[in-house]
């Protein structure tokens, strides 16, 4: 019923602890962490949902 513990997961947190203390808070994280809002998200304005669909609207290459 219930999952036994792994006994490699003392060595893998504290790999993780390592690697958050050289490069920065929250660097590693578990994936079942993923799920909440993080600070990378893009900060620019919403576009229009039509912005593909308007030729008008798609940026020229020169």
């Amino acid at each position: 019923m219930f999952a036994t513990a792994d006994p490699k997961a003392p060595a893998l947190f504290a790999a993780m602890d390592n690697l958050n203390n050289r490069f920065a808070r929250n660097s590693v994280i578990l994936a079942s962490q993923c799920c909440e809002v993080r600070s990378f998200d893009t900060k620019r304005a919403p576009k229009n949902l039509a912005w593909t669909t308007r030729i008008g609207e798609i940026p020229e290459a020169k």
